[in-house]
């Protein structure tokens, strides 16, 4: 019973494994997964808040640069000639203005202040989505070989009492596969708590719980770099970072 059980566990946690990259066309990929989160991170939403605030700032602030026109109607009544109509308007450009001019460029500054901050929001957002979108993906393998070695020693406890019940082995062998079992079923329940701790992490980035997700393709491409002469790549470097 012993000698075939390493090779039938590697053989049927291979299988789920296997069985587990077949998921249907619909499961989501990184990047419609990170376009969900773009829409619902508060983070990133308060940084454009806050960049769109100070745009219209620095809006106003160059307007006050702008020449200014204005212009005024007016209509009277007299006794004799009847109504008369008035329109007058003005147009005025101030020349220097120094507070002005150091309004508009600190503007300017903060604008592009918040810019990067913006970036730098996307850019963290990216890396929280990808790590607790792996983050399910690790849980969902880790979830799929605990039930697979479950599975196994299951039928494992089935087989030893049948040996029992047929006195072919003692019942150390059933006690000892039913053993094994239930550390099994503790790392296979141990495992689903962590696969829903995951999906709950994503969720929190998203806003809403994940379906199901695209994994990783089986083989990865490999491109060999151009030039393939490392020299090339050294000289490189040293001429685009003086």
């Amino acid at each position: 019973m012993r000698g075939c059980f390493p090779s039938r566990l590697a053989a049927v946690v291979v299988a789920v494994l296997c069985a587990g990259c077949c998921l249907p066309a619909a499961a989501e990929d990184l990047l419609e997964v990170y376009a969900q989160a773009r829409g619902a991170d508060p983070v990133l939403s308060g940084a454009r808040a806050v960049r769109g605030e100070q745009q219209e700032l620095a809006v106003q602030a160059r307007a006050q640069l702008l020449p200014q026109w204005s212009a005024q109607w007016s209509e009277s009544h007299q006794r004799d000639d009847g109504r008369q109509h008035q329109l007058t308007h003005s147009l005025s450009q101030v020349l220097v203005d120094l507070s002005r001019l150091r309004s508009w460029d600190a503007a300017r500054t903060l604008v592009s202040a918040e810019d990067a901050r913006v970036r730098a929001a996307e850019a963290d957002l990216c890396a929280r989505v990808a790590r607790a979108y792996f983050g399910v993906l690790t849980a969902q393998a880790t979830l799929a070989t605990a039930q697979a070695i479950e599975d196994v020693y299951g039928q494992q406890v089935a087989q030893a009492q049948s040996r029992f019940e047929a006195r072919l082995s003692a019942s150390l062998d059933v006690e000892q596969a039913r053993a094994y079992h239930e550390l099994a079923r503790g790392s296979t329940a141990q495992a689903r708590e962590e696969l829903l701790d995951a999906r709950q992490a994503l969720a929190q980035i998203t806003g809403r719980m994940p379906g199901e997700l695209q994994p990783l393709a089986p083989e990865l491409a490999m491109l060999m770099p151009e030039p393939a002469d490392p020299q090339a790549w050294v000289t490189q470097a040293l001429r685009d970072n003086p």
